[in-house]
């Protein structure tokens, strides 16, 4: 399942709103295919497990601009421990505030297993206020491994109902 949060600035710096998606909720095999229809006319920044040369294999002619950042704790250029959220953070909010990419997040499990729920959780929390003050959209995709009450907590954190 993925979470689309569309997030526009009005007129008065300060205050937002949230336009509600029409389907918030896109299974996690649909992850392909809504970054390709992201791809073609914007930036994304996507965040995954998987690995950038596989990534960049399968949006090899997709248009657009894809920045990947790989969540691994093998130290490469592309990649990020899952354990830094400060580090993953000042890249995302650098990527924000120079190009106002697309943000897909893929593998938010995996943050929650390294970090623990509460942790990755005031990341999303802040990652999505940084989304909003620079008008970026923000996906979440996540898979059945989260239980109910972990994929509420989500949702509640993303504002979505």
């Amino acid at each position: 399942m993925s979470f689309h949060i569309n997030i526009k600035g009005r007129s008065r710096g300060s205050e937002f709103l949230t336009s509600p998606p029409a389907s918030p909720l896109v299974p996690h095999g649909s992850l392909e295919k809504l970054i390709l229809n992201k791809l073609g006319s914007n930036n994304v920044l996507l965040i995954t497990r998987t690995h950038p040369k596989l990534v960049f294999r399968i949006f090899r002619d997709a248009g657009g601009c894809l920045n990947v950042v790989w969540l691994s704790d093998v130290g490469d250029e592309n990649s990020v421990s899952p354990r830094a959220l400060y580090r993953l953070e000042a890249l995302i909010n650098n990527e924000l505030s120079k190009r106002r990419p697309i943000l897909v997040f893929d593998g938010i499990e995996y943050l929650i297993l390294e970090n623990g729920l509460k942790g990755t959780l005031k990341f999303l929390g802040k990652v999505r206020d940084m989304a909003a003050l620079h008008g970026s959209e923000m996906y979440v995709s996540v898979s059945d491994a989260l239980s109910p009450r972990e994929l509420a907590m989500v949702r509640r954190v993303l504002g979505l109902p």
